[in-house]
């Protein structure tokens, strides 16, 4: 059922609490009758009213001790009290508002006053009430708010030390890091001024990236025209690596680099980040590799598969080869291999030094030692 609001009306008067019951229900409110102290305390204990009318002057336990011990329980210590007495008791009204009630009604009730009184302080009772609410409410988005600015301060105080600590390594690194966007360079770190040749990073933005490539590569391809194939498909994919030849913005030199293209987003916008690395001694350790990879070719080449015992001249170092015929060829051998000599005479050097030998037929050509 729908009304205006709970009452309890507490007063030992049978004929005062059937006025007060019969007024205020008719007045569209729902009422609660008490006839003592003790009987008032049960009721606000079992179901708390909006507004309590009490009477002061009631035997055994007084409207000032009621109160008393409503106002010391945290449940009803907010339930406003209009407390009922005689016309003209000051001394009570005092205690009763030291007490806590915010009203007084005087004996005899007047109808349209009561109501008046009572209609305001439920009202009164009901701002308060939101009120309490919307501060509640206020602290928590306070407090949220404050939560969520110190989380707030809390990260932009962790941006910024990963922003430092990016900068720091930005700075540092011996490779050059570009920034770059439609319009051309914004950003790069110490190192790229050294690799290309420029005092100051002003000075690097203010070039246009075909100002740092010579307008062909080394293998005839049109430098802008590939360059702007890589920058394509690096926002498209995300990244792009390859090899590339630079020149320093202050001699012109060129210079062999290993390029790695990184798509991103910086402040919501797209850019790509260039780390270039300059692969000069590295070309020219290959070059070196390359060059000795040949030699050990040819080398290799030269060289004759010989082994066992070599049947060569101890006076003439002559020996036979595959056609058959005496050679000067132990420096050769020597040189392109581990081969073990025999020390013996050919039939020539024995028939030449040794006669006799040759009359026995010990020095026979068909009997070499």
């Amino acid at each position: 059922m729908n009304t205006k609001g709970a009452i309890l009306v507490v007063d030992d008067t049978p004929a005062t609490l059937k006025l007060l019951v019969a007024t205020l229900t008719a007045d569209g409110y729902q009422v609660f009758p008490a006839e003592s102290g003790e009987l008032a305390l049960a009721s606000v204990a079992a179901r708390p009213p909006e507004l309590i009318l009490l009477d002061i002057r009631m035997p055994g336990m007084d409207g000032f001790e009621v109160c008393r011990q409503l106002k010391a329980r945290e449940e009803s210590r907010d339930i406003p009290i209009i407390f009922i007495s005689a016309f003209g008791e000051r001394a009570e009204r005092l205690e009763g508002f030291r007490l806590g009630a915010v009203d007084f009604i005087s004996k005899p009730i007047r109808r349209e006053q009561m109501l008046a009184r009572v209609k305001t302080h439920l009202e009164l009772r009901r701002f308060q009430i939101r009120s309490e609410h919307q501060a509640a409410d206020l602290r928590q988005v306070n407090e949220r708010l404050q939560s969520e600015l110190a989380e707030r301060k809390l990260a932009e105080a962790a941006l910024r030390r990963s922003e430092m600590k990016f900068r720091t390594l930005y700075d540092l690194t011996s490779d050059a890091v570009m920034l770059l966007d439609q319009k051309g360079f914004f950003d790069c770190n110490q190192s790229a001024l050294a690799i290309f040749g420029c005092a100051t990073r002003e000075e690097f933005c203010s070039k246009h990236p075909a100002d740092l490539s010579p307008p062909m590569q080394p293998d005839g391809t049109d430098s802008l025209a590939l360059a702007n194939r890589h920058i394509a498909t690096a926002m498209e994919q995300g990244s792009r690596h390859f090899e590339w030849t630079h020149r320093r913005a202050d001699t012109g030199e060129p210079f062999p680099a290993d390029v790695l293209l990184s798509a991103m987003r910086l402040d919501g916008k797209p850019v790509l980040q260039a780390v270039v690395r300059n692969i000069t001694r590295r070309k020219q350790m290959e070059a070196e590799r390359n060059q000795l990879i040949q030699d050990l070719q040819k080398a290799l080449a030269n060289v004759k598969s010989l082994s066992g015992l070599l049947p060569i001249c101890a006076s003439c170092k002559k020996i036979r080869d595959d056609m058959g015929y005496w050679s000067q060829v132990e420096s050769y051998i020597q040189k392109h291999s581990e081969a073990t000599f025999s020390h013996g005479m050919c039939p020539d050097c024995l028939r030449k030094w040794y006669p006799e030998l040759n009359e026995s037929g010990l020095a026979s050509p068909t009997k070499e030692t």
